[in-house]
């Protein structure tokens, strides 16, 4: 059985594009000073509040739970903090295994892995590459304890 944490790589990836999503949104709500200017700023402090929100407390809690543990029997991944979702994919019912490179995860040194089953998709969490390919290879030959 083998266990494969996040590393903080993920964690910069996710806050960069919360980042980017929130400088969108605060453009966005700049076009309220047309209509309302007290609105305006009221949206303006409550993203900006759920902002530091997620980058101080949810994300770094969300990577240190989250985590994916490699058996024989199945693959099984955890994520989440207020709703948590365990999934588990029997080995049996493995078929593919996929890894998606996007270049703004690879500028990190990070890929994601596809999981294909019968009747079943599991996305994993974004691993680095050197792990992905050691996740990839445990999948194929099996897991030898």
């Amino acid at each position: 059985m083998e266990k494969f944490t996040l590393t903080e790589n993920v964690l910069k990836v996710w806050r960069c594009l919360v980042s980017v999503i929130a400088a969108g949104v605060f453009v966005g709500c700049c076009a309220l000073f047309l209509i309302s200017m007290v609105a305006a700023i009221i949206s303006l402090i409550t993203i900006l509040i759920l902002y530091l929100f997620l980058i101080f407390i949810y994300l770094p809690h969300y990577w240190k739970t989250t985590y994916i543990v490699i058996s024989d029997d199945a693959v099984f991944c955890a994520k989440g903090i207020f709703i948590r979702r365990e999934f588990v994919l029997p080995r049996p019912r493995l078929i593919i295994v996929e890894r998606i490179r996007i270049p703004f995860y690879t500028y990190f040194g990070l890929c994601t892995i596809v999981l294909r089953g019968v009747g079943c998709n599991l996305v994993l969490p974004p691993l680095e590459t050197k792990t992905s390919a050691k996740v990839v290879k445990l999948l194929e030959n099996g897991v030898t304890k």
